[in-house]
């Protein structure tokens, strides 16, 4: 049996970020909740870095590392995070991702 999923709520993301989502999604912003999918969220995320995708227990990890650093080398991640919604998780990645972005 096929089971729609529910859409997205981008209103956790900062506007600045939906934008930016979107330029990463190839997409209008009106556009930005059909192409918000979990997994281009992981497309986008892995777009700007390696990352290391995890469950311990009931919480989902992730882990962030620079293209060209060895991801089995625990010291060179940049940026680890972990929460019970898989969804929250890769919004706080994607606001982190943007968040840096915009430092340089």
């Amino acid at each position: 049996m096929l089971q729609k999923l529910n859409p997205l709520d981008l209103s956790l993301l900062y506007t600045d970020d939906q934008k930016q989502l979107a330029i990463d999604l190839e997409c209008k912003m009106g556009e930005l909740r059909d192409r918000a999918t979990i997994g281009g969220l992981l497309e986008v995320i892995r777009k700007y870095h390696q990352m290391i995708l995890y469950t311990v227990d009931e919480r989902w990890c992730i882990q962030l590392f620079e293209h060209d650093e060895a991801t089995n080398d625990a010291e060179s991640c940049w940026h680890e995070s972990s929460g019970t919604e898989l969804i929250k998780l890769l919004y706080t990645t994607i606001e982190r991702i943007y968040d840096r972005l915009n430092d340089n």
